[in-house]
């Protein structure tokens, strides 16, 4: 008895060792993977400090340029960050000082052309007073919709496009896309609008209708399914003249 008793003492200091010996060795590559982390951004910051703000600011508006020319020739698919900081001529650890990954470049370019549409509906805002509300609505989506359409990298992002770009990019730029959306929502609304869903649905859906209209737009050249759609929505969701809140 003593014997086992001795050889089960001997096996289980040994596997208390091997697990010692694991375990320090998985906190040695955790400790090695976070200094060399933390190597990367030192240096990615140490890189940038060598430039000025006017430096910066003229990489970031070459990033922009050429990531924009190769998203419209390529797709967001067919370019890799190599692609882009070659025609820029910086180095991709420059690139991920700006920008998280492609998706967050392709995005950020997709908003700021949205952006430009937006101030454009602003016109139709303010020329819309004696209209109908489900007019005001449905011209304000068309200006919209034919403002995207001046805009190749927004043309070619149909909603298979947006939800893989969306995937790779952090909640916090998602809450600025939704803001942007919300301002012209609350535009249409300061118009004289009133809806039959929460502000929440109403953008969603907007959002989903522009979308469908993009996949839509690649074969309905003359926009006649498009404008179908359009009525169809604000139909749904825009109170009919003379209803109450």
């Amino acid at each position: 008895m003593l014997l086992i008793h001795i050889q089960e003492n001997l096996e289980n200091d040994i596997l208390y060792k091997n697990f010692l010996t694991e375990k320090l060795y998985d906190d040695m590559i955790k400790k090695r993977h976070i200094k060399s982390r933390n190597a990367c951004h030192i240096k990615r910051s140490k890189n940038m400090s060598r430039f000025s703000e006017i430096k910066r600011k003229d990489i970031k508006e070459r990033i922009l340029m050429e990531g924009e020319k190769l998203f419209v020739e390529k797709g967001l698919k067919g370019v890799i960050v190599e692609d882009i900081t070659e025609k820029v001529g910086i180095g991709k650890g420059t690139f991920y000082h700006f920008y998280e990954n492609k998706e967050h470049l392709y995005l950020e370019l997709y908003m700021e052309a949205q952006e430009k549409v937006f101030h454009r509906a602003d016109d139709i805002i303010r020329d819309s007073r004696k209209k109908g509300m489900k007019e005001i609505c449905y011209d304000i989506m068309l200006k919209i919709f034919y403002g995207f359409l001046s805009y190749p990298i927004i043309g070619q992002t149909d909603a298979q496009t947006w939800n893989q770009a969306a995937r790779k990019v952090s909640k916090d730029f998602h809450k600025v896309n939704n803001d942007a959306d919300m301002i012209i929502l609350q535009k249409v609304q300061e118009a004289g609008v009133l809806f039959n869903y929460p502000e929440d649905v109403v953008m969603k859906l907007m959002q989903s209708t522009c979308l469908t209209a993009m996949l839509l737009q690649k074969t309905d050249k003359d926009m006649t399914i498009t404008k179908i759609l359009l009525e169809a929505v604000i139909n749904q969701i825009v109170k009919a003249e003379g209803e109450q809140k």
